[in-house]
């Protein structure tokens, strides 16, 4: 980002052709929104919330006896959910949970019922 900087003096009458603006290179700075907020702030806890997530569908998948190409489906699945934002408000094992149940309804794995994912949920 390139900061606009007069050389003239505040509050004088300066003619336009007098007046010259250079172009100082500073430092980028992310803008704040309210106290604290930054927009560049995000990308460290989607990559946290990926590795986490990859985690857990691996642990959740080996107590269900899921092959890799189970694991791997629904960790794409997961990473759509993150990418769309659609995991704020939400908890990460819930959403795991509907990953491995929406890749084991679409693999035909009958290995998997709402009830064996609420076991398993509720004993973590």
């Amino acid at each position: 980002m390139l900061k606009l900087e007069t050389l003239s003096s505040a509050g004088s009458s300066v003619s336009p052709e007098e007046n010259t603006w250079t172009l100082q290179p500073g430092p980028v700075k992310a803008p704040l929104l309210g106290s604290g907020f930054h927009t560049g702030v995000g990308k460290e806890s989607r990559a946290q919330t990926l590795q986490n997530g990859k985690r857990q569908i691996q642990q959740l998948g080996s107590q269900l006896q899921l092959n890799q190409h189970c694991l791997d489906t629904a960790f794409n699945f997961f990473k759509l959910v993150v990418s769309k934002h659609l995991t704020r408000g939400r908890r990460t094992e819930h959403v795991i949970a509907a990953c491995l149940y929406l890749v084991c309804r679409t693999e035909g794995t009958p290995r998997i019922l709402a009830t064996s994912l609420s076991h398993l949920l509720s004993s973590r």
